[in-house]
């Protein structure tokens, strides 16, 4: 995983992952999306694991350590 490059807003920044995964014996690489608000401290993947599984996804994490953020978010620790 590596983040490729990203768009800074106002409040917001938009990463763009890239994960090299092999599906069905060949290699791919997936770009994907993660928003973060350094407001807010929020993370949002398209991958969308945390909403429906409540994990929080690597692409997420690889954004945290980007910004040098070196604690998960309280609100990603579910009980």
């Amino acid at each position: 995983l590596s983040t490729v490059s990203c768009e800074r807003g106002e409040f917001n920044i938009t990463y763009f992952v890239k994960e090299a995964m092999v599906v069905f014996g060949k290699m791919m690489h997936v770009d994907l999306i993660v928003y973060y608000n350094s407001t807010e401290f929020d993370v949002q993947c398209m991958c969308r694991l945390f909403q429906f599984r409540g994990i929080m996804c690597t692409h997420s994490l690889v954004v945290l350590i980007a910004r040098c953020i070196n604690e998960v978010p309280n609100k990603y620790i579910l009980p």
